[in-house]
């Protein structure tokens, strides 16, 4: 290659260099408003969606260690220790919901707090719980749970036709279960329909099949397809649960007694007291008199003085 296209070949390279340049410039000092804009809008979006994330977290994990630390109503409790620890969680878990309303451990906190209305004998409260789980959260594993609660808090209100649907909703959920059709022939049962109620039972007993652990269900739908083939009742429902009332403490009643009549109870009121006894009136007696026995003197050895009579003489 000679001088010439040597000297013709930069002369090329830096024309291209130059023109890229200079396109870029031109481009650049034309769009760089928007390019740059463009470029904020990205970086503030990915800051806030991940601030958005860790705050999500942060509140769900703070629901979640409220809700661990709810008290468990034991059975071995009494019916004031009960009472008082199912009025803890509702307290508890409106608290949570009035400063959370949404958050991934929502659905928890109603079916918590659901199961403690139904448990306080509050079933259509309960009710309302258990159906915002069934209208925002369907496919959660919260929902299948909620269905035979929200049936159940039917079934306490007494209206068994609505309890039926329920327990047919489950019964879908669950791809089709013993227990969800044997729930469904009882809640027919107690809404009067016989027919309705054998169909039930017989899904129930086609359903469990000779599956062990369905084996208790299998049974009893087939007790309740005999019995109402027979003829006889049908089920009773059962009475609505009551909410508990707490017992009275002694010591509280004392001191209720005071505030009230502090004037008529007397401070030693409650302590005990010896009993007082009416005096009994005796019936007069009559005594017969009796003789009293001379007495003996001893003998002193003097002579007894006589008596002289004592006369009053005239004066003239």
């Amino acid at each position: 290659m000679n001088t010439h296209q040597k000297t013709r070949h930069s002369h090329t390279s830096d024309d291209l260099f130059q023109g890229i340049s200079s396109s870029f410039s031109t481009y650049f000092n034309k769009y760089w408003r928007p390019v740059a804009l463009v470029l904020a809008l990205i970086v503030i979006s990915a800051v806030g969606y991940q601030s958005y994330v860790g705050r999500r977290n942060t509140e769900f994990e703070t629901t979640w260690n409220s809700l661990a630390a709810l008290p468990d109503v034991d059975p071995s409790m009494d019916e004031n220790q009960q009472l008082e620890a199912l009025r803890t969680i509702v307290s508890e878990c409106q608290q949570l919901l009035a400063d959370r309303w949404t958050t991934r451990a929502t659905p928890w906190v109603l079916l918590r707090l659901g199961g403690a209305h139904l448990e306080l004998g509050e079933p259509q409260t309960a009710a309302d719980a258990f159906k915002r789980i069934i209208n925002e959260y369907e496919g959660h594993y919260v929902y299948s749970l909620a269905l035979p609660n929200l049936a159940t808090a039917f079934e306490h209100m007494e209206d068994y036709e609505q309890a039926a649907q329920i327990y047919l909703l489950a019964a879908e959920d669950n791809r089709g279960s013993a227990p969800d059709w044997v729930a469904v022939g009882r809640s027919r049962e107690f809404a009067g329909d016989r027919d309705g109620a054998v169909a039930a039972y017989e899904k129930a007993m086609e359903l469990a099949g000779d599956m062990p652990r369905s084996a208790d269900y299998h049974r009893m739908a087939q007790f309740r397809v005999k019995t109402l083939a027979r003829g006889e009742e049908l089920l009773s429902p059962p009475p609505p649960p009551t909410p508990p009332e707490p017992e009275e403490d002694e010591d509280e009643k004392e001191e209720m007694m005071r505030e009230v009549s502090p004037e008529i109870v007397p401070e030693d009121f409650m302590q005990e007291q010896p009993l007082e006894q009416e005096p009994v009136e005796e019936e007069p007696t009559e005594e017969e008199p009796t003789e009293e026995e001379p007495v003996e003197q001893e003998p002193t050895g003097e002579e007894p003085t006589q008596e002289i009579p004592f006369e009053v003489i005239p004066q003239d």
